[in-house]
């Protein structure tokens, strides 16, 4: 029996599933450091438990915020969270083949770095697919219809146009949930001369983050440091979100445009159907729907389950793979059995 196991690797959350069960395990893309040495002591769930446990000797971190899993420092850690997944799942097992979601703009040699990982982590056979691909699959789409699907993650925004089975266009871009948050201490620094950690950004954005209009304005308690390194706190409301978010908003629908104008003329009346679809983390920033939809002039829809639409996905890719690839010592590179999907 041939053990099977999908990872969508994310910045924050590492999401693993298995076909026929979904998504099974969840765990959070950290490290904890040995407040002593500063090496990593910890992984995944077990990380954020001691930093919780024992915050004088570990601090954790999420090392993914600022590069993806092939950065020098990541790539070993990477490594480390895709075997903690697998033995969580099937143990010491040998024969499991992994499907990993991988974003639209690796080149080829990137492509087969990141299977690598996989190979160094104990599996047998590494698979990659795009990201919005595996969202679209996850969201009970049919790839030979025509579909423009948005990936807002923590760190990359992945845009795609299917159409009739074919992959028509793919592009990554930087406006994503990272920037977001960036954007929104970079308001508060120039406006309030408060520097805010990464964390708080994020609760805001949370909070009161908005990209169009609302009927009853919110406003939250923003802490931060001064000049001086004191704590300060301001009230900070959700209609200064327009101005804090207005550069990368304006960079994703400009993303957008460029993918829209890809669509073949005779599938754009299909696109019309089907509209703009939104995935991620990200996409589920207040009025960006409303947004997309307004500007673009397409019916734009969140998933219902934007975070685990890639996970779903790739869980009902991974079962229609062939056995093996053909070519011998080959199954660390990205498969192209089906150019639309692998």
């Amino acid at each position: 029996m041939i053990h099977e196991l999908a990872i969508d690797f994310g910045v924050e959350e590492i999401r693993v599933a298995v076909p026929g069960r979904g998504i099974v395990c969840r765990m959070p893309s950290s490290v904890a450091d040995d407040v002593r040495t500063g090496a990593v002591a910890f992984v995944g769930d077990e990380a954020a438990q001691k930093a919780k446990e024992s915050p004088s000797s570990y601090r954790v971190r999420y090392p993914f915020r600022g590069e993806w899993v092939l950065g020098e420092r990541c790539a070993p850690l990477a490594c480390e969270l895709l075997t903690v997944a697998r033995k969580r799942v099937y143990g010491d097992a040998t024969d499991v083949r992994l499907l990993l979601s991988i974003p639209c703009g690796l080149s080829d040699e990137e492509e087969y770095a990141v299977a690598e990982l996989g190979h160094s982590a104990g599996f047998a056979e590494v698979f990659l697919v795009y990201s919005p691909i595996a969202a679209l699959v996850g969201g009970g789409c049919s790839l030979e219809e025509t579909f423009l699907a948005v990936n807002v993650g923590s760190l990359f925004t992945d845009i795609v146009v299917v159409s009739g089975g074919n992959l028509v266009y793919r592009a990554l871009h930087s406006a994503s949930g990272r920037v977001f948050n960036e954007a929104i201490a970079k308001y508060v620094l120039s406006k309030e001369h408060l520097k805010l950690h990464y964390n708080e950004a994020e609760r805001i954005k949370l909070a009161i983050g908005t990209v169009w209009s609302e009927e009853e304005p919110r406003s939250v308690t923003a802490v931060g440091t001064d000049a001086r390194g004191a704590v300060n706190r301001i009230e900070i409301s959700s209609s200064e979100m327009f101005t804090a978010l207005e550069e990368p908003c304006a960079e994703l629908l400009d993303a957008i445009h460029t993918a829209a104008v890809r669509v073949p003329l005779e599938a754009v009346p299909a696109l019309v159907k089907t509209g703009i679809l939104l995935y991620g983390g990200g996409a589920k920033l207040r009025g960006l729907t409303q947004m997309i939809s307004g500007i673009t002039g397409f019916r734009t829809t969140l998933a219902k389950h934007p975070e685990d639409a890639v996970a779903e996905g790739l869980s009902m890719i991974l079962p229609t793979l062939p056995e093996k690839i053909a070519v011998p010592n080959v199954s660390a590179i990205a498969c192209k059995t089906n150019s639309y999907l692998y």
